[in-house]
């Protein structure tokens, strides 16, 4: 993968459903997004993660779970 690429939301969203868990924490799917299924983004920062995944969340395709950690992050497919 070409340095600096970022992942679209559909990638975003894919690893999330292709993983089945009822949800998933902002670090998971980014090393989600690191596997070479994914496209390999090896230099995908989590808060980039995060920043799409709010962004998601403000147009109703995500949204934030209760986690069991305060300072996580835990998000689910709408």
């Amino acid at each position: 993968m070409k340095i600096g690429a970022r992942p679209t939301d559909e990638q975003i969203l894919g690893a999330m459903v292709k993983y089945g868990r009822s949800y998933n924490s902002t670090a998971i799917i980014r090393n989600i997004l690191a596997t070479a299924e994914f496209g390999r983004f090896d230099d995908l920062n989590t808060s980039h993660v995060l920043y799409r995944l709010k962004k998601l969340e403000r147009a109703g395709k995500v949204r934030r779970v209760n986690a069991p950690y305060n300072v996580h992050h835990f998000w689910e497919v709408v």
